[in-house]
């Protein structure tokens, strides 16, 4: 995911990578990019996503639709 977000970081663009569904058992994510400078309007913007979507079940209670065991936290 560094692949992602670094070149905004090095542009001095706030930008914050999120998770955002599952997908078939597999989690999937967004990326959000603000102006330069605009960090707390980025995060404040993030925060209303989650609040408006919800979220996602922590990685110990997701399993993989081919695993007999939980998703391992990373």
């Amino acid at each position: 995911m560094l692949g992602y977000v670094l070149p905004f970081s090095v542009s001095c663009n706030p930008v914050v990578a999120m998770p955002l569904a599952l997908v078939e058992g597999v989690p999937c994510g967004i990326q959000v990019v603000g102006r330069s400078g605009a960090d707390e309007e980025l995060l404040s913007a993030c925060a209303l996503l989650e609040t408006c979507l919800g979220s996602l079940p922590r990685p110990e209670d997701v399993k993989h639709p081919r695993l007999r065991t939980p998703v391992a936290r990373l």
